[in-house]
């Protein structure tokens, strides 16, 4: 922002004269964001928090404003995966600040019940096993 104050001086005459200056105000320091929550690893996906409601504040007179975007990456199985949240804060002089968190889902992709068992017949003996797997309840 610039503006430009006029300084009159006049004389015991009467007669004034005007002296301008430019004075520029440039914001260069990015708004604090409010709020952001701290990384997390979770076991389930039923325990994914919702987003926080982050709010900015600026040294500056103009207020900030704050968006948010939330991605989600696969992991080795559906049940596996990783959000990233992201928020962005701008003031009326365009300066952004960007925070993120990561939130690791690590829900285990084989945790069922593993069953071993032996098969006897009288002709040999053989030893087979099988496995069955249960999904995982959080």
């Amino acid at each position: 922002m610039h503006w430009r104050p006029c300084r009159t001086a006049t004389d015991a005459c009467g007669n004034s004269k005007c002296v301008t200056h430019t004075i520029a105000v440039v914001d260069t320091q990015p708004p604090r964001l409010i709020g952001v929550p701290s990384n997390l690893e979770l076991d389930c996906k039923g325990q994914v928090p919702p987003m926080a409601n982050v709010t900015a504040q600026d040294d500056c007179a103009c207020p900030a404003t704050v968006t948010a975007l939330e991605s989600h990456y696969p992991g080795e199985c559906p049940s596996a995966f990783t959000i990233v949240r992201e928020w962005t804060a701008t003031d009326c002089w365009y300066v952004c600040k960007i925070d993120h968190i990561r939130t690791g889902i690590a829900d285990k992709c084989d945790a069922g019940i593993v069953n071993v068992f032996t098969v006897v017949t009288k002709r040999k003996l053989a030893r087979s096993s099988a496995r069955a797997t249960l999904p995982r309840q959080c």
